[in-house]
């Protein structure tokens, strides 16, 4: 329920993500997806959760450009020049 609140909030704000089973993989330029999480703070706390705990890793390139397609085919770290990549596992 709280991830699919939160994979709803990400959609809307149209930030790039990727569910898998440990978490959401998240591409975006670094504000927007941001505020994004902070959205999905709101909404998970707005169904009744009064703690909500976010993992996040976070990693910023701009040697190359790389997506979370490019990512996840060569199993190395990285996104876009000045994007950010976010794993994160939203719990509620």
């Amino acid at each position: 329920m709280c991830v699919a609140a939160c994979e709803r909030v990400l959609t809307e704000a149209g930030i790039k993500i990727q569910l898998h089973p440990n978490g959401t993989a998240i591409e975006g330029e670094w504000v927007p997806v941001f505020a994004a999480i902070e959205s999905c703070h709101q909404a998970v706390q707005a169904m009744g959760c009064p703690r909500v705990y976010t993992n996040l890793k976070v990693t910023t390139r701009t040697n190359k450009e790389q997506t979370l397609e490019d990512k996840a085919a060569s199993g190395s770290p990285g996104t876009e020049p000045l994007k950010t990549y976010c794993g994160s596992a939203f719990s509620g």
